[in-house]
């Protein structure tokens, strides 16, 4: 699956660095998810609801970036359409 995929978008750069240590073959397609904004983004599991939210609009800023840089034709809204159900 790795060898296949022209793009790979991780959370971190200790995941970058990871996948890049134990799949050599990544290097130069795998990318911080938040790597135009030069952040990483944390997990928000276990923290209150709040973090989750906003992990999801940071999300969707890097996921704007990801989808214009690529052409996809859609919004990230579209890909993050979680909703607020809680």
């Amino acid at each position: 699956m790795i060898r296949d995929a022209d793009l790979i978008l991780a959370m971190s750069s200790e995941q970058v660095e990871g996948i890049e240590a134990r799949y050599p073959l990544t290097r130069g397609k795998i990318f911080r998810i938040g790597e135009s904004l030069g952040i990483d983004i944390s997990d928000p599991i276990g923290l209150p609801i709040d973090r989750f939210r906003e992990c999801r609009e940071t999300l969707s800023l890097a996921v704007d970036y990801w989808v214009r840089s690529l052409d996809l034709g859609v919004e990230s809204s579209e890909l993050l359409s979680a909703g607020d159900e809680q």
